[in-house]
Formats: structure tokens, C-alpha cells, sequence
């Protein structure tokens, strides 16, 4: 169970699946893959630098679960973040609460897409509990590749992409 009740985690096994723009597996546009690039340039990260995402769990939440306020600790010296992948469900609550700066945003699961959340490793979030049926959630951990000192224009500390159903 994650903190404060959470989540019930499943281990990753084997070597861990990297999504990075250079590793398409065939060339008809990836969305996720697309979204990661879109994630790097949102977050504020020079076009110098390459961002991965690398999975490190998949939570499944039942009834009355929840996560604590908590911030991610950083695993790697280049993870600069998370990204937060809610997949499609049925389920009620369970709401994702990112804190930053002052601002609360809330992110729900939807019925139909896959919703995309990034955020800086510093950064306050929680997971309200979860009314009926179940949410599942893969979680990345963002590390940086590459000249990451390029000035940048000032963006939200979070980005949230929401894509059209993957699977047609």
C-alpha cells in the first residue's frame, strides 16, 4: 500500500520500459512518444536536452484508497520529475490534487482518454480517495539527457496533455 493508505503497487519486473522519442518502435506517429517531446517543452526544458520517461510502478486503487500530500523524491540525479499516466476507467473520486505555487488543479480520470500529468519532482500532489470501481496508474520517473542550461521562457510547472483513446 502506498502512504497514508494508497494504492496498491505492482513491482516492475525486468529491465524498465523507456519511452523516449528516439526509440519509436515503427514509423506511424506514437502519441505517447509525441508526448513526452510535448512534456519537455512544456515543463521548460531547452530543445538541447532529451526527457525519458522511465516506468517505475503502476498503481491500482480500489474503493476508499487514497496517497497522502507527498512530494516524489528524486531516485536518479537527472530525474527532474514525474509523469503520471491516468488510464481510462469507470471509476468515481479518486481525483489527482497537484499543488504548485499557490494553485490547486484537479485532474480526473476520464471514461474514454488517457491523461497525461507532469510534474516537477518538487512538487506538492495527492490522490483523493477513490469512490467505486477502480483506477489504474502508471507512474514514470522524468530524467534529463543532454545540455539542459539553454535559457527557456517561463512555463507552468505542470503540463497536462490528454490524447485520444489509444486503443481504437
Amino acid at each position: 500500500h502506498a502512504p497514508g493508505g494508497g494504492a496498491f503497487t505492482l513491482p516492475v519486473w525486468g529491465d524498465p520500459v523507456v519511452l523516449a522519442p528516439a526509440v519509436a518502435p515503427d514509423p506511424r506517429p506514437n502519441l505517447i512518444l509525441l508526448s513526452i517531446d510535448t512534456l519537455r517543452r512544456e515543463l521548460g526544458l531547452p530543445d538541447s536536452c532529451q526527457l525519458r520517461a522511465e516506468l517505475h510502478t503502476t498503481l491500482v486503487y480500489e474503493a476508499d484508497q487514497f496517497f497522502a500530500p507527498h512530494q516524489d523524491s528524486e531516485k536518479a540525479d537527472d530525474m527532474v520529475g514525474t509523469l503520471v499516466v491516468i488510464l481510462p476507467s469507470n471509476a468515481t473520486g479518486g481525483e489527482l490534487i497537484v499543488r504548485h505555487r499557490g494553485t490547486e488543479s484537479v485532474y480526473r480520470s476520464s471514461r474514454s482518454l488517457i491523461t497525461f500529468v507532469a510534474l516537477y519532482a518538487d512538487t506538492v500532489h495527492e490522490v483523493r480517495p477513490l469512490g467505486s470501481g477502480y483506477r489504474v496508474v502508471l507512474t514514470y520517473n522524468l530524467r534529463l539527457a543532454g545540455d539542459s542550461a539553454a535559457p527557456t521562457p517561463a512555463v507552468p510547472a505542470s503540463a497536462v496533455i490528454e490524447a485520444a483513446d489509444l486503443v481504437e
